[in-house]
């Protein structure tokens, strides 16, 4: 069969039912076989960048890679959804249509070297021959869903799609269509070492990063934390890996949405129990947490991250898998230790949150917006935030009630302008409620993609925190100099007749008395709805980043 249809055959093979891309003139002989494909849909973004987003989102809900399929002459723009994905671990397989060989270093259009793509991604790979695509695919799929997952570039110049290829070769290999793939664990005397560890602390806590949520490990850490009695943090990023109305939750740590209660508890505990977080600034409060008089056992799947910048005991291993022999291990043996000093704190701050919730402020107030927002979310509703004013907010505020993967960020680059185009991939991949929470920041960044949340009729309720400004940036500046710089300020924008000019209902939220009426009135329906939230901004009514408690004139709301 020709090779175009070999590698359509093949991600049918492994269960792909979407495509994300924008197609050019290199994939022409792709689309071309498309037709043959109805089980295939193409979902068609309206920038590279954002198809790659999509398909980081689609991965992140559905535990399958997200595929995409990009021309040459967009390769460029997918390197901000690369980064993201590489440095999240989060498998994708990413197809490049290039131009023909036999044109090579003829400064054809659109010719230029994409082995940069290498550097942000777990693996580079090239089809040089159309015999050899079943081959490379195959290999991509392993590459990407096994040890520490990420996305995988696949080079196909498009003379190559026109070649033929052997029946026999186009198989798959189905334990690879899903991910993690194959899982592992460390030796049984490691586990026994840190069980023994756990069982003797005073004060232990378990964080768990974002590897939890990969991993698919939140009921192993219920029963883990049930069985010894121990509170549970989470990241921003790994935030959903245990249910916040649990018992034993103490919410999200570090500088991005750790409250003062959260920190508190990290920073005196004897014993830590790291799972999954590659411990990076933001979720250590600048490596401040946890405390240096901490024991830290650390697990986690790539062995670059163990031990990196604490010293630990290392458990390199799987933690859906590590996790259920340590319960295994467990079996009958209770940690009996009390956690009511913890429990009285907790109620304490919970006390604290409501009066939070309950001042009156100038326009919406976003503790009361996340308390209330807390109160829609349901099995079938999913949320997606872009870095901001949302992100901390709902990080601090918004609780989960169900574990699992209910909730992204793209916290690990932070990048502005992800929960547009991530909201089309986390609709795909669950069939659920989107609820997306950006700012007048982030949204202009990939506004296009309303387009397609019209033409394909998305389930997304998108909330705009509008404080006409980058009030991050201006946080930051305060906090670090004292005033604001140049750059920061956002005009008037007319977003009713922004949203009006795509066919999307149009809602407002002026003042905390309307959050609830209107959030109930956006969710009446499945069809896409643009919520502007009315906010001061984040210098006048600051979110819970540690550092910021000291800015001047604002009100500091953790």
């Amino acid at each position: 069969m020709k090779a175009s249809k070999s590698l359509l055959e093949l991600l049918d093979k492994y269960n792909v039912k979407h495509v994300f891309g924008l197609v050019g003139e290199t994939s022409f002989p792709l689309y071309d076989a498309f037709n043959d494909y109805p089980n295939i849909t193409h979902v068609f973004a309206r920038d590279e960048r954002n198809a790659v987003i999509m398909a980081d989102a689609y991965a992140r809900f559905s535990y399958k890679p997200g595929i995409v399929e990009v021309p040459n002459v967009g390769a460029p723009y997918t390197l901000p959804g690369l980064a993201e994905a590489n440095i999240s671990g989060i498998p994708i397989i990413m197809f490049v249509s290039d131009i023909p060989t036999y044109v090579e270093k003829r400064n054809m259009l659109t010719e230029h070297d994409n082995s940069y793509l290498n550097k942000l991604s777990k693996e580079f790979l090239s089809v040089n021959d159309p015999s050899q695509l079943p081959r490379v695919v195959r290999r991509a799929f392993r590459v990407a869903t096994t040890g520490r997952t990420g996305p995988v570039v696949v080079k196909i110049p498009m003379n190559i799609y026109d070649g033929e290829v052997s029946d026999e070769e186009v198989y798959s290999q189905p334990e690879f269509s899903v991910y993690p793939s194959l899982r592992f664990m460390p030796d049984p005397e490691r586990i026994t070492e840190a069980l023994k560890i756990l069982y003797s602390a005073k004060n232990p806590v378990i964080v768990c990063g974002q590897g939890v949520l990969l991993s698919n490990a939140s009921e192993e850490v219920v029963k883990l934390a049930e069985a010894l009695s121990i509170p549970v943090a989470t990241t921003i990023t790994g935030k959903g890996s245990f249910p916040e109305t649990h018992p034993l939750s103490i919410g999200v740590i570090g500088a991005r949405g750790g409250t003062r209660f959260s920190n508190k508890i990290l920073a005196e505990a004897d014993v830590v129990f790291l799972i999954g977080t590659n411990t990076d600034s933001a979720n250590t409060w600048d490596w401040r947490l946890p405390s240096s008089k901490s024991t830290i056992i650390q697990l986690d799947v790539s062995e670059r991250e163990l031990g990196n910048n604490y010293k630990v005991i290392p458990l390199l291993g799987d933690a859906k898998l590590t996790l259920k022999e340590m319960i295994r291990m467990i079996r009958e043996v209770k940690r009996n230790q009390s956690i009511s000093e913890i429990e009285r704190e907790k109620r304490g701050f919970e006390q604290f949150v409501e009066s939070l919730a309950n001042e009156k402020t100038e326009l919406t107030n976003p503790v009361r917006f996340m308390k209330i927002l807390s109160e829609f979310v349901d099995e079938k509703t999913f949320l997606v935030v872009d870095p901001g004013t949302g992100a901390i907010f709902s990080s601090a505020y918004l609780k989960l009630k169900l574990a699992g993967r209910r909730i992204m960020y793209n916290y690990s680059m932070g990048g502005l302008g992800y929960a547009l185009p991530a909201l089309i991939g986390a609709y795909f991949a669950t069939g659920g409620r989107i609820l997306s929470i950006t700012t007048d920041g982030n949204l202009f960044f990939n506004l296009g993609e309303l387009e397609t949340v019209k033409r394909l009729n998305v389930n997304a309720k998108i909330f705009v925190f509008n404080n006409k400004s980058f009030g991050w940036i201006r946080a930051a500046m305060l906090s670090k100099y004292g005033r604001v710089l140049s750059g920061t300020e956002i005009s008037e924008i007319d977003y009713s007749k922004l949203a009006s000019s795509f066919g999307i209902d149009y809602l407002r939220i002026e003042k905390s008395e309307e959050i609830e009426s209107v959030t109930k009135e956006a969710l009446v329906d499945d069809s896409p709805k643009f919520i502007e939230v009315l906010v001061k901004s984040e210098d006048k009514v600051i979110p819970p980043v540690p550092d910021w408690r000291e800015i001047k004139d604002g009100k500091f709301m953790g």
